[in-house]
């Protein structure tokens, strides 16, 4: 599947032409049509989305849909493979710079707080293909998985190399990661309904990173 005529590369992400000035009008479109199908396949899930409900939802109609973009299955994978490759452009780009394996942890962690909480429907997309055994995840997204699993490996590789970090088994690592940072959104309407930890559940982005930070980080330093 080729999406290099099919997604932004280089967009700022707003999806109205006066705001967003470096992006071409199929660009902006093709954000719209992006956003659309993010929402609807996060509330119903693969199965359930149709391509007529998200081309309403974008305000396009079917053809130019998939002329953007192309069918349902294409469109499902370009909104994962969209946010986690700028991801990992991201990290890869940053992390060349950064010399110490634990400042690069630290980025690391940071950036996939944030992204997802850039994208808050991800996490829910996320968590349903999990559930569901990752059917519908098509091969690029898996890629697009590797090469941020291989970042983390590098770098916890790095730490034991020199002596910083004790030996972590990296699967263990991600999972906590990802893992806890799409449970913590996906499950706050619940703790939000139920009043579950009541003031102390009004936490900032820059909270939930820090505290993130100072338990993994707790946890992969060598005493």
């Amino acid at each position: 599947m080729d999406f290099k005529n099919k997604i932004i590369s280089d967009c700022c992400g707003k999806v109205h032409e006066e705001q967003c000035s470096r992006c071409s009008k199929k660009e902006i479109t093709t954000r719209k049509i992006l956003d659309a199908a993010s929402k609807i396949f996060a509330e119903v899930g693969f199965e359930g989305a149709r391509v007529d409900e998200i081309a309403k939802v974008a305000g396009v109609n079917k053809a130019t849909l998939y002329y953007n973009i192309g069918d349902k299955e294409t469109l499902y994978a370009a909104v994962i493979h969209d946010v986690i490759r700028e991801s990992a452009k991201n990290l890869i780009d940053q992390m060349v710079k950064l010399e110490n394996p634990e400042e690069k942890l630290s980025f690391f962690i940071s950036r996939l707080v944030q992204r997802m909480y850039e994208n808050p429907y991800l996490p829910k997309i996320l968590m349903r293909e999990n559930a569901g055994g990752g059917k519908n995840f098509p091969a690029i997204v898996g890629n697009d998985f590797k090469l941020i699993v291989g970042l983390l490996i590098d770098i916890l590789d790095e730490g034991k190399e020199k002596g910083i970090f004790r030996n972590v088994h990296p699967l263990i690592l991600h999972m906590m990661v990802i893992g806890g940072i799409s449970f913590l959104q996906t499950t706050e309407p619940i703790r939000k309904k139920f009043n579950l930890f009541a003031d102390k559940d009004n936490l900032s982005v820059e909270t939930i990173q820090k505290e993130f930070l100072n338990i993994l980080l707790t946890a992969v330093r060598k005493d």
